[in-house]
C-alpha cells in the first residue's frame, strides 16, 4: 500500500474536487474536502461549523483559526492513517504552516485556471442534495435536475452566484496564490493546465507524480 498525502490547489472552478476523487481512488487514500466539513458541521449545528457558516455562506474564506481545528480534527480520524488528499486546503500560508506542524505533505498539485473558464463553469454548476456529486459542462445530468450516480435531486448551491464566485476569486488571488511560491520553494509544487478534460488533467497529474 502507498501511503501519500497531497494537497489539490486551484481557483474555484478549476476541479480540485473531481481531480481529488480520482487521485483517492487511484492511490486508495482519504478525500478531505474541506468544504464538506463546513456543510457537515453547519448541518449537524456544531459551534465551528455555525461560525464558518458565517463567512462561507457569504462567499467569504473562513479565518485560519476556525478552519484549522476543523482540518486537524478531520485528519485525526482513523480513515486518513494511510494517507490523504486535501481538497479546499490549505488556503493561505499561514495555514500551510500548521498542515506542516500535524502532518506530512509529499506532493501539491496546482490546477491553473483563468478566470473567465472558472466564472463559466461555476455559473453552470449543480450539486446532487443526496450524494453530493457535482453536474455541470464537464459533466453534464443525463436528465434534467436529476445526478447522474444516484437520481438525487440537483440544486444550485448558494456560494455559486455571479456576484459571489467573483468575491471567492478575488479572495483566492489574495490569500491563495502566495502558497504556489510557498510550495514551489520547498520542491513539492506540480502545475497542470485545468482548462482540459477532466481525464487529460488526470493523466498528466498521473505523469507527473510517477
Amino acid at each position: 500500500m502507498i501511503f501519500v498525502n497531497i494537497v489539490v490547489l486551484g481557483m474555484q472552478g478549476a476541479g480540485k474536487g473531481t481531480q481529488a476523487g480520482l487521485l483517492r481512488d487511484h492511490f486508495q487514500i482519504s478525500h478531505v474536502c474541506t468544504g464538506d466539513i463546513f456543510r457537515e458541521e453547519f448541518r449537524k449545528g456544531s459551534k465551528l461549523g455555525v461560525k464558518a457558516h458565517s463567512f462561507w455562506g457569504k462567499g467569504n474564506l473562513v479565518p485560519d483559526a476556525v478552519t484549522n481545528n476543523l482540518v486537524r480534527e478531520r485528519l485525526n480520524c482513523s480513515d486518513c492513517v494511510n494517507g490523504f488528499v486535501l481538497d479546499g486546503y490549505p488556503r493561505t500560508v499561514p495555514q500551510a504552516e500548521f498542515l506542516e506542524s500535524i502532518s506530512r505533505i509529499d506532493f501539491v498539485i496546482d490546477l491553473e485556471l483563468s478566470e473567465d473558464i472558472a466564472i463559466k463553469r461555476l455559473s453552470s454548476r449543480e450539486q446532487c442534495s443526496k450524494c453530493g456529486k457535482l453536474h455541470g459542462l464537464d459533466v453534464p445530468p443525463k436528465v434534467l435536475g436529476i445526478c447522474n450516480t444516484c437520481g438525487g435531486k440537483l440544486y444550485r448551491r448558494d456560494d455559486d452566484t455571479p456576484s459571489k464566485i467573483k468575491v471567492r476569486i478575488a479572495e483566492y488571488k489574495k490569500k491563495t496564490l502566495p502558497l504556489l511560491e510557498y510550495y514551489s520553494s520547498q520542491g513539492k509544487l506540480f502545475t497542470v493546465d485545468a482548462g482540459k478534460s477532466i481525464q487529460e488533467v488526470f493523466v498528466e497529474i498521473h505523469e507527473l507524480l510517477g
